[in-house]
C-alpha cells in the first residue's frame, strides 16, 4: 500500500484541502477508479449553502459524481473519502471511519482512501500501484 500526502495540485494555490484539489486529485484516478464506490464520512467543510454530504455516510455511485460534488465545496475541513468495488458494504455505526484515525485503510475493502487533515494536505492510501503512480506523476512537487 502506497502513502500519498499532497499539500496542493496547482502552484497558483495558497490553501490545502481545497474541494477543487479534491477534484484534481479524483479527475487523475478517474480512469482507474470511474467504476468503485465511494463513501464519504466524517465530513466538514466550508460553503454551506448547500448540503452536498449527508451524515453520517454519503454514498457516490461513481467517481464522477464525487469530482462534481468536491466541485461546490470552497474547503474541507475534515473528511474520509473510501472506495471500494461493492455498493453494499456494511458499516458499523459506532465505528465509523474519521479523518484523525491511525495511519492505513479502515475498511478491509477499501482500495483507495483520501482524508482531509485540518486544511493543511489530502493523505492518500492506495491498494493498487498504477494508482498511486498516476498521483506521484501528476502531482509530484506537491507530493511526499
Amino acid at each position: 500500500m502506497d502513502i500519498l500526502k499532497i499539500v496542493k495540485t496547482k502552484e497558483s494555490q495558497e490553501f490545502s484541502c481545497l474541494g477543487e484539489q479534491m477534484a484534481d486529485i479524483l479527475s487523475v484516478i478517474n480512469t482507474e477508479s470511474r467504476t468503485l464506490y465511494w463513501y464519504v464520512f466524517d465530513v466538514d467543510y466550508y460553503n454551506h449553502s448547500e448540503e452536498i454530504f449527508k451524515s453520517p455516510i454519503s454514498r457516490f455511485d461513481c467517481t464522477e459524481d464525487l469530482i462534481n460534488a468536491s466541485k461546490k465545496v470552497e474547503q474541507f475541513l475534515s473528511c474520509v473519502f473510501i472506495a471500494t468495488k461493492h455498493d453494499n458494504i456494511q458499516w458499523d455505526m459506532e465505528k465509523l471511519p474519521k479523518t484523525e484515525e491511525d495511519k492505513g485503510l479502515q475498511h478491509e475493502e477499501a482500495l483507495i482512501e483520501i482524508r482531509a487533515f485540518d486544511t493543511t494536505y489530502f493523505e492518500v492510501y492506495v491498494q493498487e500501484f498504477n494508482v498511486a503512480n498516476r498521483l506521484k506523476l501528476a502531482f509530484k512537487i506537491y507530493c511526499t
